[in-house]
């Protein structure tokens, strides 16, 4: 029987006597072929994989089209209608490429069916913890139809995988494995959580932001749960364990630098010797130091606290696991703060200095200790410590006297001064390269037991300004300045003396009493507590601008910040200025009741207010319990680093006297 092909519209039609059958249209690269018979013009038949192709004899014009040169020419896809240029010269079944492995692929080049390919930025679902491990797998011995069928049979070698995450989470790491976890904006509360927003690390150990819960949780009416934002957690459990609560009290703005509960704000379980404490400084942005004297038994040590930097996000020891008390030998008092910046000519860091009994004679003598990541507390300087038998005698150096009440402060430049005093004098000291050398003394008459010396320098220190009580009575505010050729220490101003009476307090009615000093630029400003024969206290701060005057007048010699009755109290104060220049004072003070509370004013330029309340002081009246000996400090805040706070720290005390510490971002 004869047969013959007659072409019809969408196949073709076998014809026989009396029979016609359909079959498919061989143009249809989709479906079988034999040869280049079987196929219409403008296609071929690729005899590897027995399919119609496109403009070609076997295919190969496809891979001349893609211009793949040294790359090999491989099937992009299941159907082979179109071709991929991958890496080549690997061994099939290797790890190659970003991720990706090494694998045989069929390919439309006649002479060579296949080519081996590196299947490249492979990614496998579930994700991998390590994305290097998502592999082809199979592909040491199987010959892949296209790069789609290999891409499919990817899956990761070490069978760790990422859970399938919702919208809106991402893949990161916990102690038990990888886990899903809500997607938020760094260093940002996250709503209905009672969490804040830090860096974890996901399996491939890249940051992603995600939250940090506190627990126990945060007191939703007075606590935020926060993380410092420069962190960076290998775990969540890592992130979580470093969720501190911040706890503002009431609405005035005040929180509290505390544990997390908010209920017990104190920063440190210690018994601390009141009258002798506490001291803050500010470290790199977001980290707060307190400094304090604590008892233990019959004994005292140097503790000094470390809030929020960047490694432990709370209250713990700075340098390390230790404290300055492992150097004590159980007499330290008098402790003192000063930090010295990243980026200053002299190691950066924390500097503590404290008064201690000496190993050999009893004496009681000045020590200082750097702060050292690394190595922990180190003696900076010919400084020998308390517990070095053989001359233990730090800083001040001088077996002879017992010494008390060290004042620092920190120079970039490494040229940091302490000032002291003993019974007699009041005596300075300055870091000269790896030794300490002294100062003329500031003062050699009229010391009275508890003068306090307080010490300020300009940045550079080459203006170094010393205030401290002096005698006769009434006691009043002296100071004097370092001279050019650091030959002498002159009254400052000269005329009239601001070193013999009345003084820098300029009251011969008033006993004045426990100076502060701080530079606005280049302008020392002192403020300080003054005491009237008749039981009447004020707390009084002046500043010098060619004279001494007030705030308020040019014409008055200082400002009165605060006063009290015979019956109320005004006690110790601290002075610290603004970025605006402004200063900010914090005292005990009371008004009609001898029991302090801790009060905060500031000058805004025409009156003196509390920061918060806009009254006349801030007061910490919500703690039910005496309040000692406050100190001010400014600085990066702990909450936002990018915003200045002004922190307080002080002892409460209760049952036993303890450090607190609250602060305000200005």
């Amino acid at each position: 029987m004869l047969y013959r092909l007659v072409p019809f519209v969408g196949f073709l039609a076998l014809v026989a006597a009396g029979c016609t059958v359909s079959v498919p249209d061989p143009g249809r690269n989709t479906f079988a072929c034999h040869d280049n018979v079987d196929c219409t013009d403008g296609y071929s038949c690729d005899v590897s994989t027995q399919r119609c192709v496109v403009n070609g004899t076997n295919g190969s014009d496809l891979c001349a089209a893609k211009n793949c040169g040294n790359l090999a020419c491989v099937y992009a896809d299941k159907n082979h209608t179109a071709v991929t240029c991958e890496a080549s010269g690997c061994t099939p079944g290797a790890p190659c490429g970003s991720g990706g492995t090494c694998a045989t692929v069929k390919s439309p080049n006649a002479t060579n069916a296949t080519n081996v390919a590196c299947i490249s930025g492979l990614t496998c679902t579930p994700t991998c913890v390590n994305p290097a491990s998502c592999q082809v797998q199979g592909a040491s011995s199987t010959t892949f139809e296209s790069v789609v069928d290999a891409t499919g049979a990817a899956s990761c070698s070490n069978g760790a995988i990422c859970p399938a995450c919702n919208p809106g989470e991402i893949c990161i790491n916990s102690a038990s494995g990888p886990t899903c976890a809500a997607k938020c904006t760094l260093g940002t509360s996250c709503s209905g959580t009672n969490g804040w927003c830090v860096n974890v690390a996901d399996p491939s150990g890249s940051k992603q932001a995600v939250c940090a819960i506190c627990s126990p949780s945060c007191q939703a009416s007075t606590g935020t749960c926060m993380v410092y934002q420069g962190a960076f957690f290998s775990t969540i459990e890592a992130a979580n364990a470093n969720a501190v609560c911040s706890c503002p009290i009431g609405s005035s703005g005040w929180y509290s630098l505390g544990p997390s509960t908010c209920t017990n704000l104190s920063p440190h379980p210690a018994t601390v010797l009141n009258g002798r404490g506490p001291t803050l400084a500010f470290g790199e942005p977001g980290t707060v130091y307190l400094g304090y004297t604590d008892i233990n038994g019959s004994a005292t040590y140097a503790q000094v606290q470390k809030w929020w930097d960047p490694t432990y996000h709370k209250w713990t020891n700075p340098a390390g696991s230790t404290n300055p008390s492992a150097i004590n030998n159980g007499s330290a008092q008098d402790v003192a703060l000063a930090y010295v910046p990243v980026g200053s000519t002299a190691p950066a860091g924390l500097r503590v200095v404290w008064s201690e009994l000496n190993a050999t004679g009893g004496k009681r003598q000045i020590y200082l200790v750097r702060e050292d990541p690394t190595s922990g507390w180190t003696a900076e300087g010919h400084n020998p410590l308390p517990q070095d038998s053989n001359a233990g005698n730090g800083i001040s150096n001088d077996a002879s006297s017992d010494f008390f009440f060290p004042s620092i402060v920190a120079v970039p430049s490494g040229n940091h001064v302490v000032v002291y005093q003993d019974a007699n004098n009041i005596l300075a000291v300055h870091q000269s390269g790896s030794t300490w050398k002294p100062f003329p003394a500031v003062a050699t008459s009229n010391i009275t037991s508890t003068s306090s010396p307080v010490v300020a320098t300009t940045s550079d220190a080459l203006g170094i300004y010393v205030a401290w009580q002096s005698m006769p009575a009434p006691d009043f505010i002296a100071l004097r300045t370092l001279n050019g050729g650091q030959t002498a220490w002159d009254p400052y101003p000269a005329n009239p003396a601001s070193d013999s009476t009345p003084g820098v307090s300029n009251n011969a009615a008033t006993t004045a009493a426990s100076p502060s000093i701080a530079l606005a630029g280049t302008n020392p400003v002192v403020a300080w507590q003054a005491k009237a024969t008749g039981g009447a206290s004020y707390l009084r701060v002046s500043e010098y601008l060619n004279v001494w005057r007030s705030y308020e007048s040019s014409t008055s010699l200082y400002s009165m910040v605060f006063s009290a009755n015979a019956t109320g109290w005004i006690g110790p104060v601290s002075l610290a200025i603004r970025g605006d220049g402004n200063p900010i004072l914090a005292y005990e003070c009371s008004a009609t009741s001898s029991i302090p509370k801790i009060c905060i004013s500031q000058w805004n330029g025409s009156s003196w207010v509390g920061p918060a309340s806009g009254s006349t002081y801030d007061q910490f009246a919500d703690i039910n319990a005496d309040q000692h000996n406050p100190v001010i400090a400014i600085g990066p805040s702990p909450r936002d680093p990018t915003r200045q706070a002004a922190c307080v720290a002080w002892i409460n005390d209760n049952s036993n006297a303890q450090p607190y510490v609250r602060c305000f971002d200005l």
